[in-house]
């Protein structure tokens, strides 16, 4: 994850800030750059679902949509949260 943050530092996409209450953990803030390059990531991600789910009825797309989170559920369940998330 420290390489990922780095990356995103490193390309001005985020801004990464000792947290004020908590040093030892940092503040994560999507920059605008940050905010555009996601922008354009959802882009390019809706079209390619567009383009591959276009054989299908919106329905079907919604079902496949449907078993395919239970399928990952399954097999990834999610993550317990942080206690001081919670």
């Amino acid at each position: 994850m420290v390489s990922v943050l780095n990356e995103l530092a490193d390309t001005e996409c985020i801004r990464r800030e000792p947290d004020p209450t908590d040093r030892r953990r940092n503040v994560i803030t999507l920059t605008p750059t940050g905010r555009r390059r996601l922008e354009r990531l959802d882009t390019l991600i809706a079209d390619a679902q567009r383009e591959i789910l276009a054989p299908l009825t919106p329905v079907q797309q919604d079902e496949l949509t449907r078993l395919l989170t239970v399928l990952t559920e399954h097999h990834h369940p999610p993550h317990p949260r942080p206690r001081d998330a919670q």
